[in-house]
């Protein structure tokens, strides 16, 4: 049951990394669902402990959303993703994402250079890219461990 979980968990992330690349937008739906399956995977490994530490990504996240560096989405996405992730590789999440997320800010802008450079920077970058890459393999990660 688990296994099958972690695949839907993995195709919804995949499909909500799609969306945000297509539509620049992550609807509350599918977070929704994808909060869903991974509150499911606490069935067999509850992770009462990580409820902190997601709470702090919400708070960072509000206060990066403020200040237009991250979208609301994107942060939301992010505080499912560490539901399901075991306290110890947070950083790794929150490392693995950031520096991901910079190496595809880097390509979006050469993308963006050999384009229209203007609506690359109107559109913005879609960081649920780089979240959902290094969510869903800490996911599985947390969940063979």
């Amino acid at each position: 049951m688990v296994v099958l979980l972690l695949l839907c968990i993995m195709a919804c992330l995949l499909f909500i990394l799609f969306m945000d690349v297509k539509v620049r937008q992550i609807k509350n739906r599918y977070l929704i669902c994808l909060t869903f399956m991974v509150l499911l995977t606490w069935v067999n490994q509850p992770n009462w402990y990580v409820l902190p530490y997601t709470l702090m990504i919400l708070t960072a996240g509000f206060f990066l959303h403020a200040f237009n560096i991250l979208g609301a989405g994107d942060t939301k996405l992010l505080c499912v993703i560490s539901l399901g992730v075991n306290p110890e590789f947070l950083v790794l999440l929150i490392y693995i994402t950031i520096i991901l997320g910079g190496l595809f800010a880097l390509c979006y802008l050469i993308y963006g250079y050999f384009t229209d450079f203007e609506l690359a920077r109107q559109r913005g970058v879609p960081y649920a890219v780089p979240i959902s890459i290094s969510g869903g393999a800490l996911i599985f990660l947390s969940h063979i461990s």
